[in-house]
């Protein structure tokens, strides 16, 4: 068994949902762009994983917080 890479953040739901939203990162060179992206949490999110993890292969791991904080108080 081999152990990848992993980034976890954990940030809260909008109000009035109570919560957090957990988002993991992992290197996975099984997938067609390198990294796994997981989110848990976030109901009614309209952003697919394939969008997820090409943000993450173009550098902007630590923005995902932010754009499914965005795209979460949208679709509320």
């Amino acid at each position: 068994m081999s152990h990848r890479p992993k980034i976890v953040m954990r940030s809260p739901e909008r109000h009035p949902i109570t919560g957090l939203v957990e988002i993991s990162v992992s290197l996975n060179e099984s997938r067609p762009r390198g990294f796994a992206v997981e989110v848990q949490g976030a109901m009614g999110l309209d952003l697919s994983v394939d969008v997820l993890e090409e943000i993450c292969r173009r550098g902007g791991t630590f923005g995902l917080p932010g754009r499914i904080w965005v795209n979460h108080n949208l679709s509320l």
